[in-house]
């Protein structure tokens, strides 16, 4: 988002906004300037749960955890996302897709 449009935006709006940013969740849907910081927080989790809920259809509450680490950390979660794949080898999955992007 452009920064002269966030100076429109109170502190804790624009807290809201970063926020939704780092979780690549739709801020168009909620960056107005008249919707109150707690509206913005509302909107921004539930659109956070509708992508996990995208990516960990049948999952344990541990796998779910895995998927929403790996989409915070911007991993491709379809490699790993998957009801048969215990939670350690998600995670070593998950590790191993963010060592080869940063070229390691």
């Amino acid at each position: 988002m452009n920064t002269i449009l966030l100076n429109r935006f109170n502190e804790s709006q624009r807290q809201e906004i970063n926020w939704g940013l780092l979780m690549q969740v739709d801020v168009s849907l909620f960056a107005h300037v008249k919707l109150p910081p707690h509206r913005m927080k509302k909107i921004r989790l539930r659109l956070w749960r509708q992508k996990v809920d995208y990516y960990a259809v049948g999952l344990s509450i541990e796998q779910r955890r895995e998927v929403e680490y790996g989409l915070l950390q911007g991993a491709d979660v379809f490699a790993y996302a998957n009801a048969n794949i215990p939670v350690l080898e998600m995670e070593k999955i998950r590790n191993t897709l963010l060592a080869e992007r940063k070229g390691g």
